[in-house]
């Protein structure tokens, strides 16, 4: 029982912390000079601290506002979005998390060393995607072995799509051997490609630059966020003072957010070398990918300006969109997260990305909406409390198509249970027909 609840303990550390310490343990067996190793892991920890330090700025910044805008404008919901970070908390206290935590890296782990995946998931904070997706699926079916073939579903697909958008977060980041296996990112994906090609051939290029540009407003970070910060404010009903401090924090954003990813790049790039080196040379395994969370894609300019375009989409939907029933106010500081492979994977304008990710905003917020009474259920379950009493919770993380597709899989029972197997191990199998 000790050493669970020192696993648990582990898993429940910052990603500026753990993931540091995870680095320069991997480090460590990968036989890295510790005057390289420990300088790089220090700079990732950096990196990501200051990455975090900028979302509070953020969040303490626009949260208040959203408030005021409800106020102001009379806006009434169900459901309270209260970010994801209490999400996490949520998900950690489960009562089965210290038994799945250690069996998903494991799974991650083997198959790695089968090569049937390339994806080594070490950011394992973010493993509360799967956890949730495990209570989600529990609540439903009342089978631990459901909700546990629900996690190890939501990560092996995850894993599989990071292998898949692989070599474009490279081209995007200049890293190599590095993708993002993040749980709700990797869910967005299909999506975006689907919307994108939709749009592709309904609008060509030349119809969405004007789009793009509309999008996009100007080419400086500092200005864009200087002017989004103004613009909301106003909407709240600010005075010229206040106008002005929301408008010079959020473009100090725009600006910091990108230095930060600077530090976590120069850290992770001699690691993720070195670890190409060793995975080739000593354990034979080709193409092996460091997988950390979308804090390295969010933080990059073209995606913050995609994130900063998607809040007003965001709150226009939360105010007019049927079946909403989702204010969301913890998450909507963070859009681009949501958003970041949008930047990624879309190659045609500005205006397609933006019409891609706008059009996926109402999937989100519906999702959302269907998780409330579920999550504000599983809180309860697991003693944690955060909202109100008899007010429904839950946040823009778990508008998450994953969460909701395996969640109604395992209404079925048995049934449920062989489609998610299926689903899982299929896909599974072509790899390793094709390692033969």
């Amino acid at each position: 029982m000790q050493l669970i609840s020192i696993i648990s303990g582990l898993f429940q550390l910052k990603s500026y912390i753990f993931l540091p310490l995870f680095l320069l343990a991997m480090c460590t067996v990968m036989r890295m000079h510790p005057k390289k190793a420990l300088p790089c892991c220090v700079r990732v920890g950096t990196g990501l601290l200051g990455v975090s330090c900028v979302s509070t700025l953020l969040s303490d910044t626009l949260a208040p506002l959203v408030v005021q805008v409800q106020q102001h404008w009379h806006l009434q919901y169900q459901a309270l979005d209260i970010g994801s970070a209490p999400a996490s908390i949520t998900a950690f206290s489960l009562p089965f998390a210290p038994l799945l935590l250690p069996l998903l890296l494991g799974i991650n782990l083997i198959l790695v060393r089968k090569q049937w995946v390339q994806t080594l998931h070490i950011d394992l904070f973010n493993y509360w995607f799967y956890l949730i997706t495990a209570g989600f699926a529990y609540q439903v079916s009342g089978s631990l072995a459901t909700a546990i073939l629900a996690a190890l579903a939501h990560s092996v697909i995850t894993l599989l799509l990071a292998d898949y958008s692989a070599e474009q977060v490279c081209s995007f980041t200049g890293m190599n051997n590095i993708s993002v296996p993040h749980g709700f990112a990797a869910a967005t994906i299909p999506l975006l490609l689907g919307l994108n090609r939709l749009f592709m051939r309904i609008l060509p290029k030349k119809h969405t630059r004007k789009v793009g540009r509309i999008a996009g407003i100007w080419n400086n970070p500092a200005c864009i966020g200087l002017l989004f910060g103004a613009a909301f404010a106003l909407l709240a009903g600010c005075g010229f003072a206040e106008l002005l401090q929301v408008a010079m924090k959020t473009a100090a954003m725009m600006v910091l957010f990108p230095e930060m990813l600077h530090f976590l790049i120069d850290g992770l790039l001699p690691i993720s070398n070195h670890a190409s080196v060793f995975f080739t040379s000593r354990l034979e395994l080709k193409n092996v990918r460091i997988g950390i969370g979308s804090s390295l894609l969010a933080a990059n300019q073209d995606v913050l300006r995609l994130g900063f375009c998607m809040i007003p989409v965001l709150l226009l939907l939360s105010v007019c969109l049927p079946g909403n029933t989702t204010l969301p106010l913890g998450e909507l500081p963070f859009a681009a997260y949501y958003v970041c492979y949008g930047a990624v994977l879309i190659k045609g304008t500005g205006g397609h990305r933006f019409l891609a990710c706008a059009f996926m905003m109402p999937i989100v917020l519906w999702i959302a909406s269907w998780a409330a009474p579920y999550f504000t259920q599983l809180c309860a379950g697991t003693g944690v409390e955060l909202g109100v009493k008899g007010q429904l919770i839950t946040t823009l993380a778990l508008g998450n198509p994953f969460l909701l597709f395996f969640t109604v899989l395992s209404r079925f029972h048995l049934f449920g249970d062989f489609c998610i197997l299926l689903i899982m191990s299929f896909p599974i199998y072509r790899r390793s027909r094709e390692r033969v």
